[in-house]
């Protein structure tokens, strides 16, 4: 048997460490592994590079806005396609001619998407089995209309009824071009023969989402640099937050500046040397890479990030509270599912050092916050 795995979109690595447990599964089961990655790099840190047949996947870079130009607010799933492809029927069918070639060479008898949806279009109506492995976000329910993002304010229904309409007339376009049957909705799209929806209730994106099977947090927390937390400090907070986010460097004024009697340890993958040797100080320490976790998470009082999906499941499956940085949309969805259980605080719109900073002490000094993820880790 010959299993596909299929990454598209997104950059980071919470990616990979879906992939990488599934594919190792399969492997000790028997099954052949292919992966097409959109960064095949990603996979250093997690998994040896002769364990698995790798190629570049088929993808198309999100387009840079020209100065002054705004991007519309993402109010669907598909809206956050568009930079990808799905705003051109030209490109989209050479994005799809591209997955034809990878598939057709590997030739797979399944396919496993990890936010991959062209791999989905490029397989729809073939004889393979075909599934979706996510979060949350990258497996949107497969409603008609389409679950709005934004589920917490007032949506148009016109105005999200003609985004849909735009979208999948593209994509059938494309599919028309590729010699494929078009979809009759934009639900036809996310159907699959099953989804494996690796969050909890508490944290998936989607608010109240029907008659969904949650099986529970998947990643990896032993692949990256090893360190341990400095003896005989008073509280010890772990950080994973990205040096091209502009929140990176009051996030990075505000840890720094926490008391010497803390220990603190950043993963901020790439930060540039320069950057690095502004921060260093005893009781900090920062790293360009990702850090090893599962030594860190038991004695941890609380994780920064972006509110990333993985590394915050992870955090909560070790009663950790977080302090979250949502940078776009996803993110935001994150933040809040995760905040409406009591278990962390997001900060968004314009803050400062000194707002992240009291915001550390407040998760830090109130004791509801560490209750609420336990309460998370014990259900």
């Amino acid at each position: 048997m010959r299993v596909l795995i299929a990454w598209e979109m997104g950059r980071n690595f919470g990616h990979v460490t879906q992939i990488v447990p599934v594919a190792e599964a399969l492997r000790r089961r028997g099954v052949e592994v292919g992966l097409a990655l959109r960064n095949p790099a990603a996979l250093g840190p997690f998994a040896g590079s002769g364990e698995f047949s790798v190629v570049q996947a088929p993808y198309i870079s999100p387009a840079r806005r020209q100065p002054g130009e705004t991007r519309q607010k993402i109010l669907l799933y598909s809206d956050d396609l568009l930079a990808c492809g799905y705003d051109d029927s030209t490109s989209l069918a050479g994005l799809i001619a591209g997955w034809d070639s990878l598939i057709g060479s590997f030739k797979p008898d399944a396919l496993v998407s990890q936010s991959a949806p062209s791999a989905l279009l490029a397989t729809h109506g073939m004889a393979m089995a075909r599934f979706r492995l996510g979060r949350g976000y990258d497996l949107p329910p497969a409603t008609v209309p389409q679950t709005p993002v934004r589920h917490w304010e007032k949506n148009d229904p016109q105005e999200t009824g003609r985004r849909e309409a735009e979208v999948l007339a593209t994509v059938n376009a494309a599919l028309r071009a590729c010699g494929r049957e078009p979809l009759r909705n934009f639900a036809d799209f996310l159907r699959t023969d099953g989804d494996f929806l690796c969050a909890f209730r508490e944290t998936d994106h989607y608010r109240d989402r029907d008659n969904a099977t949650y099986y529970g947090s998947l990643g990896k927390t032993d692949g990256g640099i090893e360190v341990e937390w400095r003896p005989g400090a008073v509280r010890r907070v772990f950080a994973y937050i990205q040096p091209s986010k502009k929140v990176f460097v009051p996030a990075m004024q505000a840890l720094f500046r926490l008391p010497a009697n803390f220990d603190v340890i950043v993963a901020a993958p790439k930060v540039p040397g320069e950057l690095g040797q502004q921060f260093r100080r005893p009781g900090f320490r920062l790293f360009d890479s990702p850090v090893r976790l599962d030594p860190l998470l038991p004695d941890c009082n609380l994780l920064v990030n972006h509110a990333s999906s993985g590394i915050s499941n992870t955090a909560l499956c070790a009663g950790i509270p977080l302090l979250m940085l949502p940078g776009h949309i996803e993110q935001t969805m994150q933040a809040r599912a995760i905040g409406r259980h009591g278990a962390g605080l997001g900060m968004s719109g314009e803050f400062s050092s000194n707002d992240i900073l009291q915001t550390i002490g407040r998760l830090l000094n109130d004791p509801r916050f560490t209750q609420a993820a336990r309460s998370i880790q014990a259900r």
